[in-house]
């Protein structure tokens, strides 16, 4: 619920949600954020084996004894089958799954009924600002979303009225750490090379031919060999041969002449 939402901003190391929307850069140059670290097929074939990993496993309560299953408990049917209208509890856990293997925290706010929680409602992890008051008590600020796009209005949310699930922590940290902020470099380092080959193999030059001239080319010359060589250019032209419907009128040194006439051409 909500995922798809804020897969897509940018982040920092430890930076809030307001931080994190203006992206932080890497020494590829790449600004990494959740959604190109999940077009990588070893982050999304981790992510993802964790969340359906996570998925499968059943979320018990038990009684004070630790081993007794207490299928009486209020928060039994909340927790074991369905968090709120919109989740079961399978895809609800392994969206907190995805949460910490990507942001490092999972938000949920607790709806309460009758003093006891009746549901569990998701936040997108990068709208929800972890705060302190003047008394050193934990608040979370969270940025509402009007119909799943634009902002909304700001709303506070007390410490105990929120569940808050946090990965890696480092000392004085209300946030944890974010998994794929710590490896960004990593990260931007290999989206970066798959930018270039993606590139390579869409432009570069497959040919085995160099051309060369002792004279002066003109600007059109130029531009029909270049236009030539398109021809070779790109995976999908590999292996092809030179078209000849088209001319290169650009006069042959006596070396290449001499190539073509041992050539029988």
């Amino acid at each position: 619920m909500g995922l798809l939402q804020w897969i897509g901003k940018p982040f920092g190391l430890l930076s809030g949600p307001w931080r994190a929307y203006y992206g932080t850069e890497t020494t590829s140059g790449e600004t990494v954020t959740y959604d190109k670290a999940m077009q990588l097929d070893a982050v999304w074939a981790c992510v993802n084996l964790i969340a359906n990993s996570i998925k499968t496993l059943p979320c018990l309560v038990y009684k004070d004894d630790g081993v007794t299953v207490d299928r009486e408990s209020q928060l039994y049917e909340l927790l074991h089958d369905m968090p709120n209208i919109d989740d079961t509890a399978a895809d609800f856990w392994a969206m907190v799954a995805m949460c910490l293997c990507l942001d490092g925290n999972f938000f949920a706010e607790k709806k309460m009924r009758s003093g006891s929680i009746s549901s569990l409602i998701p936040f997108d992890p990068l709208c929800v600002e972890v705060c302190r008051d003047e008394r050193n008590a934990r608040y979370y600020e969270v940025t509402e979303r009007v119909n799943g796009r634009g902002k909304g209005g700001k709303r506070k949310i007390s410490a105990e009225n929120m569940l808050h699930i946090r990965g890696a922590l480092l000392p004085g940290c209300d946030r944890g750490l974010s998994p794929i902020s710590v490896e960004r470099n990593v990260i931007g380092n290999a989206l970066s090379g798959e930018k270039a080959s993606g590139r390579m193999f869409k432009n570069g030059l497959l040919g085995t031919t160099l051309l060369s001239s002792d004279q002066i080319l003109k600007p059109e010359q130029r531009k029909q060999i270049s236009d030539t060589l398109t021809q070779f250019a790109g995976a999908e032209k590999a292996g092809g041969g030179y078209n000849p419907g088209s001319r290169i009128d650009a006069p042959l040194t006596e070396h290449q002449s001499q190539r073509c006439a041992d050539a029988g051409e």
